[in-house]
Order: C-alpha cells, then structure tokens, then sequence
C-alpha cells in the first residue's frame, strides 16, 4: 500500500472526504427521490420535532456512535468529526440543493 503523505495528507483526505460525504448526502436528500434509513429517521424527527437538521443529524451520528463503543468497537478522530460535523455540513448544503417540488392540487392528492 502506498503512503498517503504523511499526517498532513491525510488529514487533508479526511477533510475532503467529510465534505464531499456531506455534499452528496444532502445532494441526493436534496432531489427528493427518498433517503436511507438513517436520513429518513433524521427527515421523520426534523418533521416531528421542529429541529434544525444539523441538530437531529448529529444527535443520530453521536448516538450511533456510542452504541458502535457501547458493543466493542473502536473509534478515533475520524468517527468523532464525522458523527460531530456531518450534521453541521449537511445541514449548511441541502438548502442549497434541495429540489422544491410545486404543491399537488386536491385532485392530484386524491388519485394518488
């Protein structure tokens, strides 16, 4: 395996990585064709609980990162920007990309 560069490198690499991760998460979020699991829980809570998306996104993240710990496994820095930063980011890009869809008249909600 070659070497990444040395620990500036591969910061720079998990930096990038996180954005993109971000990006494109709110990107497909954003056109409104559905979402996995974990962003449909955190679509389904944003709508119940009026929360930001930053907020639900990393309440998920951390919670799930803990139960990761809680079952044996192993985290370093990686799991922790990511469980604290991609609520953040996807939060600050999906209303730059979400799609907005026209209202459905009664006629087009009833033949659905």
């Amino acid at each position: 395996m070659q070497d990444a560069g040395g620990a500036l490198a591969e910061s720079g690499y998990l930096v990038v990585g996180l954005v993109a991760l971000a990006f494109f998460d709110a990107l497909y979020l954003g056109a409104q064709f559905g979402s996995g699991p974990r962003d449909g829980i955190m679509t389904g809570l944003v709508r119940l609980t009026r929360l930001p998306v930053a907020v639900v996104r990393t309440g998920i993240d951390v919670a799930v990162a803990g139960i990761g710990w809680a079952l044996g496994g192993s985290f370093g820095v990686g799991t922790v920007l990511v469980a604290l930063c991609m609520g953040p980011l996807v939060g600050c890009f999906l209303p730059l990309l979400t799609v907005r869809l026209p209202a459905a008249t009664a006629g087009e909600r009833c033949s659905r």
